[in-house]
Parts: C-alpha cells; sequence; structure tokens
C-alpha cells in the first residue's frame, strides 16, 4: 500500500487521433476515459495521464507527516490535512484553486531543505512540483489514486 497521485491530460492536449465525440470526460478529476471497451483497448490509460507519481508508501508517508508538520509548525496545512493524512487515501483531489496555496508550502517546505535535508522529503518535494506544475498546464486538479 502507498500514495500515488496523477494530473491527467486534458482532453484538448491529448495526441490521439480519435473522434473527440467518443471521450468521456470525469468533470471532478479531469479523467478521460472512453466508454466503448472495444475502442478503449486501443488505448492504454497511461496515454492518458500527463504525470503519475508515487508519493510513498504507508510508513513513508506517516514520515513525511511528522517532518512536515515539524517544519510547518502549528499552521493550517493543505500538505497535513489533503496529502499526507493518510498513507492510503484515493478519491480526493486538490483542486486548482488550492496550487497556489500547496505551492507556497512547497517553497517553504524547500527553503528549510538545507537543515532537514533527507532523500525522502527532498523526492516527495520534486513530486509535488512537477504534479502542481502539470495541473496547471493541463488545467486538471491532483488526484490521489
Amino acid at each position: 500500500m502507498g500514495l500515488d497521485a496523477v494530473v491527467y491530460t486534458h482532453k484538448n492536449n491529448l495526441k490521439i487521433d480519435i473522434n473527440s465525440n467518443i471521450l468521456q470526460v470525469d468533470e471532478e478529476t479531469g479523467e478521460v476515459f472512453i466508454e466503448d471497451d472495444n475502442l478503449a483497448s486501443n488505448y492504454p490509460s497511461s496515454r492518458f495521464i500527463a504525470v503519475q507519481c508515487r508519493l510513498g508508501n504507508s510508513s513513508d508517508i506517516g514520515y513525511l507527516n511528522q517532518e512536515i508538520a515539524n517544519l510547518l509548525l502549528n499552521e493550517t496545512s493543505l500538505l497535513l490535512e489533503k496529502v499526507v493524512y493518510s498513507g492510503s487515501h484515493s478519491g480526493d483531489t486538490i483542486d486548482l484553486v488550492e496550487l497556489d496555496q500547496l505551492e507556497t508550502e512547497i517553497n517553504r517546505l524547500k527553503q528549510q531543505l538545507p537543515g532537514h535535508k533527507t532523500v525522502l522529503l527532498e523526492q516527495f518535494i520534486q513530486s509535488m512540483t512537477e504534479l502542481i506544475q502539470a495541473a496547471r498546464r493541463e488545467g486538471n486538479p491532483i488526484v490521489f489514486v
């Protein structure tokens, strides 16, 4: 078990030769899918994902939760409330309107990295930065899967 996150490629950014009327879009996540199973088998789901990141296993996420809580002190935090609160949550999202706050928290962690440098935290920050950039580029939320 662990925590994974994706940003789905926006329907208009897909590079596939298919009638766009066949594509369905989940309004909450931005996930694009093809309901016709015969046609869908020609397009692996990875073609519809802009970025996918493994944030850590359950133990890693528990460690990150404590480390981030110590670094951000007593602040209300999206990272703590919506990302590292559990090592196995799925189906929830970080919406586009929340990206600025999330990025601010990531930047604060980056500033504190030299004194609290761990490979796990560095990888987490890199993955979250990649997810934020993709969410902005695609106009879709970060989705935990």
